[in-house]
């Protein structure tokens, strides 16, 4: 068994010449207050129940809703609501300034429904919005459905800048 050579080095103090340029200082790049998000910043958040719609096994039927968004709850008037027909609502469920965590919001928020037959819908669902356009609103749509029957509600989701 042989041992492994060494090799003695000469001008051990000169650097190995490479391609990559040597390590400067680095400067930092100033950014602008309103383009810039990534740390989060507090902010007004509005949540509008925009449209509602029904179907189910019968013609007509009246419902009262329930949203129960970051420990707050909103709920509607009694409303009656025709199979397969848009209902506009324009109501404002929620208003509160919010966390928002670079440039989205994400929330849970739970829907309940009963009506004038007994029937109870209820669930729980994401709601996320992101900071993309100019206006910064998302649209969410949710679905309560059990058996026969089934509601969609439309929400639009503002951010204030």
């Amino acid at each position: 068994m042989s041992l492994a050579q060494q090799t003695g080095f000469e001008n051990a103090n000169q650097f190995a010449k490479s391609g990559i340029a040597p390590v400067g200082s680095i400067i930092p790049v100033s950014r602008s207050k309103q383009s810039n998000n990534h740390e989060g910043q507090v902010r007004p958040v509005s949540i509008r129940l925009s449209e509602v719609m029904f179907t189910g096994r019968v013609p007509i039927s009246t419902w009262t809703f329930a949203f129960a968004i970051h420990n707050k709850l909103w709920v509607s008037d009694l409303t009656s609501l025709y199979f397969g027909k848009r209902v506009g609502m324009n109501k404002l469920i929620y208003r509160e300034k919010l966390f928002v965590p670079d440039n989205r919001l994400d929330m849970e928020i739970g829907v309940t429904a009963y009506n004038n037959f007994g029937d109870v819908l209820c669930s729980s669902e994401p709601m996320r919005a992101f900071m993309l356009n100019d206006k910064n609103t998302t649209s969410k749509l949710f679905r309560l459905d059990e058996d026969w029957t089934q509601l969609l509600f439309k929400c639009d989701i503002e951010i204030a800048r």
